[in-house]
C-alpha cells in the first residue's frame, strides 16, 4: 500500500503549468524540506526505490513480485520516476540555531550536560582502517572530534582535525552507564562527536543522494560505479575535499554485497534506523 500510494503521489505532482511554464514552488511559504516539485518527485521516487529494495527478497511471493516491479519501472522510466541525482536533492531538515529549539544531541551535550555517550569504538576503528578492508577514511575526521578536545571548543568549532590516528577513540561499546561517564570525567579519553554534528542547527536526514547511489549499485548487480559515486558523495556532503574523496573510493576493495552494504552503513551515520534497517536485512557490516 505504501508503494501505491507513493506512486499515487508523485504521479499528481506537477512540474510545470498549464501554458507549459515551470513551476517555482511546491508551497508559497513554509516548506522546508523541498522548494520545488522537481525535488519532491526525487524524493517520492527514492523513497520508492528504498522501500521496494527493502522488500525485494522478502518470502512473500507477492510481495516480493511487487517490490521487483516496482524496481524495474523506476529504472526503466527515468524520465517519468526520476530520482535524486546529486547532493543537492537530498531533504534534510535543520533545527534552530538557538538554545530554544536545538537538535537534540546538542541539547543532551551543551544543555542537559550530558556526557555519557560518545561514537563507539567498533565504528571508530572501521574509519580508522582497524576494521574491515577499506583503510583510513576521510570521515573520521569529521565524524568526531580528536580525544581531549573540550566541549567549548567543539561548540564554537575551534580544534584541529589531525592525522593522528591515536587522537581518534571510540568509547567502548555497550558500556555500562557509571563507567561511561568515568570515562570523561577522568580526562576525556576517548572522542565526542565532531562539531558539525553538534550544531545547533545540526539537519536532520530524511534521505540523502549517498544513499540513493548505493541502492541502484545494489540493483545494478552490485554496480562498482554507483558504488564509489555514494561513498564520494558522502564524503562531499560531510566536507571532505573532492579530490582525496575521488582518490580513496577509486582505492576501495571490489564491489560486492558486503563492501557496497558497508560503505552504506558508514554514509548513514547519524541515519541509525536506516541502519539499522539496513544492517538487519543484509546482515552487513560484520565489524561490529
Amino acid at each position: 500500500d505504501i508503494l501505491d500510494d507513493l506512486k499515487e503521489a508523485v504521479t499528481q505532482i506537477k512540474t510545470v503549468d498549464s501554458k507549459g511554464n515551470a513551476i517555482k514552488n511546491v508551497f508559497t511559504a513554509g516548506d522546508d524540506l523541498f522548494k520545488t516539485p522537481e525535488k519532491l518527485k526525487k524524493f517520492g521516487n527514492s523513497l520508492r526505490l528504498r522501500i521496494a529494495i527493502h522488500l525485494s527478497d522478502v518470502s512473500d511471493a507477492e510481495l516480493k513480485a511487487k517490490a521487483i516491479q516496482t524496481i524495474t519501472e523506476i529504472l526503466n522510466n527515468t524520465t517519468q520516476y526520476p530520482v535524486m541525482a546529486s547532493n543537492a536533492d537530498t531533504v534534510e531538515l535543520p533545527y534552530e540555531n538557538n538554545d530554544t529549539n536545538p537538535s537534540p544531541i546538542y541539547s543532551n551535550y551543551f544543555i542537559g550536560r550530558r556526557t555519557d555517550y560518545s561514537p563507539a569504538n567498533t565504528f571508530v576503528d572501521l574509519l580508522k582502517g582497524q576494521r574491515g578492508n577499506f583503510g583510513v577514511d576521510p570521515r573520521l575526521q569529521k565524524y568526531f572530534a580528536p580525544k581531549n578536545t573540550s566541549l567549548k571548543n567543539i561548540k564554537a568549532g575551534a580544534y584541529q582535525e589531525s592525522t593522528d590516528l591515536t587522537k581518534y577513540v571510540g568509547m567502548p561499546y555497550g558500556m555500562e552507564e557509571s563507567m561511561a561517564d568515568f570515562q570523561f570525567n577522568s580526562g576525556r579519553d576517548v572522542s565526542f562527536f565532531g562539531k558539525r554534528i553538534l550544531k545547533a542547527d545540526y539537519a536532520e536526514v530524511y534521505m540523502e543522494y549517498a544513499e540513493v547511489c548505493f541502492l541502484l549499485s545494489e540493483v545494478n548487480g552490485w554496480d562498482s560505479q554507483w558504488y564509489k559515486k555514494g561513498v564520494i558523495a558522502s564524503m562531499e556532503k560531510w566536507g571532505v575535499d573532492t579530490t582525496v574523496a575521488t582518490n580513496f573510493a577509486n582505492g576501495l576493495p571490489t564491489a560486492n554485497k558486503e563492501n557496497v552494504i558497508t560503505q552504506k552503513y558508514i554514509a548513514l551515520y547519524m541515519n541509525p534506523n536506516e541502519a539499522w534497517a539496513e544492517y538487519r536485512r543484509t546482515g552487513y557490516p560484520q565489524t561490529l
